[in-house]
């Protein structure tokens, strides 16, 4: 058997017509609903560069988490 799980977000984007999404995609969706504070969806967001318009300083908070990931 081999690990396969790299490719559940690519099924999940190719389900979307059964009502199948990713957190990233759920989470941009309450923000555009305006159910989720963006900073909030920010912070869980598996890929934050999508996210990034929606915070205040998003190119800031972008390069302080790519500094902290380096580190």
């Amino acid at each position: 058997m081999t690990d396969q799980s790299h490719m559940i977000p690519s099924q999940l984007q190719t389900g979307r017509d059964l009502a199948m999404q990713t957190m990233d995609q759920a989470l941009l969706a309450a923000i555009q609903a305006r159910e989720v504070d963006p900073e909030d969806a920010f912070v869980y967001a598996i890929d934050k560069r999508p996210f990034a318009r929606y915070v205040a300083d998003g190119a800031a908070i972008l390069k302080a988490d790519v500094t902290q990931e380096a580190s």
